[in-house]
């Protein structure tokens, strides 16, 4: 129980340093910008046809091609950039809590700000709209009307017939979030290892942006069947196929593979940290 709570305390000490450092405000403005750019519109479409609109944006935003998972997935780098997070007070934490407890710590750190990441991109989706919104269970008459006519092309997003026909909104929601959370931690584990292997910081972003751009780059050339290799394509609800039978990867597929890469790169954490020394980084 005591190297739980050391490990959280450790975890809390990360995220209060997003008050000091202009990097997250730099990631919060970008993600604002953009989810502002492709939802705002959306206002003089309730205005026009006096009609409010549900808050079920979030799927059809970020399945919307594959900018909008660009640019989350590049928010995520400069989010988990830093990994594997040490500095000067590393040798010293490490001393009195042990490197394992200490990993753990940076390892739930990583989970925490994955967790306010998806719900600050959540509420972002929302924000922009809120004076048109309002709550129900349905798609509602706004996203409904729009995914079947040409004023869809007026958004900043698309809002996609298919997935209202496949999907419930509630359902189509939580398997987006769900896919966000789940793309932040692969993301912040993924720099983790690799930095933590290399002892440097420079290939975990490296590896972190072929990550980030692999999906794009496989839809530029045409080959859709290598989405199934490829997680960042997963975002994309529409290029998952819930039977599991189609070219496509399947919709249960996407969720655990990605939950399997998660503690694959944890485990290699866990192995790497006996072996590497602990020097402490410039702060980024």
């Amino acid at each position: 129980m005591a190297n739980v709570r050391k490990a959280f305390h450790l975890s809390v000490i990360g995220l209060r340093k997003w008050s000091s450092n202009p990097r997250y405000a730099v990631i919060l403005v970008l993600l604002m910008l953009t989810t502002q750019q492709a939802v705002f519109p959306l206002n003089n479409v309730c205005r026009t046809i006096g009609v409010r609109v549900t808050p079920w944006l979030l799927p059809h935003y970020i399945s919307t091609g594959f900018s909008p998972s660009l640019i989350l997935l590049i928010a995520l780098l400069l989010l988990f950039c830093d990994a594997p997070f040490i500095s000067n007070n590393t040798p010293f934490e490490c001393i009195r809590s042990g490197r394992r407890v200490w990993l753990s710590g940076k390892i739930l750190y990583i989970i925490l700000s994955s967790v306010i990441f998806t719900i600050v991109y959540f509420s972002l989706t929302v924000l922009w709209v809120l004076p048109n919104v309002y709550p129900s269970l349905e798609w509602g008459r706004v996203l409904e009307t729009l995914a079947q006519t040409r004023t869809n092309m007026q958004l900043g997003f698309f809002i996609h017939y298919q997935m209202i026909v496949t999907y419930e909104p509630l359902a189509a929601t939580l398997l987006s979030l769900i896919m966000i959370l789940l793309q932040a931690i692969f993301m912040g584990l993924l720099i983790f290892a690799i930095n933590l292997f290399f002892n440097s910081r420079l290939p975990g972003v490296v590896i972190g942006m072929i990550h980030a751009s692999s999906a794009g780059v496989l839809d530029f050339f045409g080959w859709p069947t290598m989405f199934r290799y490829v997680p960042a394509a997963w975002l994309n609800l529409n290029y998952l196929d819930p039977t599991g039978k189609a070219a496509i990867p399947g919709l249960v597929y996407s969720y655990v593979a990605i939950a399997l890469l998660c503690l694959l790169l944890t485990a290699i954490c866990f192995f790497q940290i006996k072996r590497v020394p602990i020097e402490p980084y410039p702060e980024v």
